[in-house]
């Protein structure tokens, strides 16, 4: 599990990922959120690019045994194609 504490300084955290397919793709990341700091999910590569983003999260997490019991949690998908003329894929995770 990844944790950005409280900071007030944006953030960017990126993979670099190979070796995909031809095919689509779904990337997809929880997040727990504290406040409404913008958090932003980009899949790119040379030629595409896609991206979700959310400000708030209206679920609470309610599962006793789960060590975010109590927080705001939210799942957040970027859908991707990969085609013959792709080349490495980066997943960009940006807390502003």
């Amino acid at each position: 599990m990844l944790q950005i504490n409280q900071s007030n300084e944006p953030i960017i955290v990126s993979q670099t990922i190979t070796g995909f397919r031809d095919g689509s793709y779904a990337a997809e990341v929880y997040l727990k959120k504290a406040g409404d700091r913008k958090a932003t999910l980009k899949v790119e590569s040379s030629k595409h690019e896609s991206t979700n983003y959310t400000t708030s999260s209206l679920w609470t997490n309610y599962i006793a045994a789960n060590s975010n019991h109590g927080s705001k949690m939210q799942k957040i998908f970027v859908f991707f194609d990969v085609d013959k003329f792709s080349d490495n894929i980066n997943l960009i995770l940006n807390r502003s």
